[in-house]
């Protein structure tokens, strides 16, 4: 039976820095809160306050456009996406609030491993669809 957990800016976080999928399915589920024209440019072109941010945008968009296509990202992807600033927080945990937002309520902790071979990630059909996608963790 797995534990409930409390999704905050430290769980999110601490998923992010160990679960290699948590990671493509977070990039997967941020770039389609992007608008149309914003994944097609792989830009930030709105302040919504939604999506990826002006910074992340073009590198974040284009992996998550490889993980929609079938690919899993390779150890250089994901240490880009796990570059930790100062206080341990790593760049894709930036997006924490919209990745709660997300994950549905009473979520149980996923099983965490890291694989020791990359696994391939479904693609995701709508933002829809992210939250249904989340409730398999």
């Amino acid at each position: 039976m797995s534990a409930t957990v409390s999704w905050d800016r430290d769980s999110i976080n601490d998923l992010l820095l160990r679960n290699n999928r948590a990671v493509e399915r977070a990039l997967v589920a941020l770039h389609d809160l992007q608008t149309n024209a914003e994944r097609s440019s792989k830009t930030t072109t709105e302040a919504n306050g939604v999506g990826f941010g002006a910074f992340d945008a073009e590198i974040m968009s284009s992996l998550a456009e490889a993980v929609k296509r079938g690919y899993s990202l390779s150890e250089r992807q994901l240490a880009i996406c796990r570059k930790t600033n100062k206080q341990g927080f790593c760049r894709l945990g930036r997006y924490w609030k919209q990745l709660v937002a997300i994950i549905p309520a009473g979520a149980p902790a996923p099983k965490v491993q890291t694989p020791a071979a990359p696994v391939p990630v479904p693609q995701v059909q709508a933002p829809q669809a992210v939250a249904a996608d989340f409730e398999a963790w």
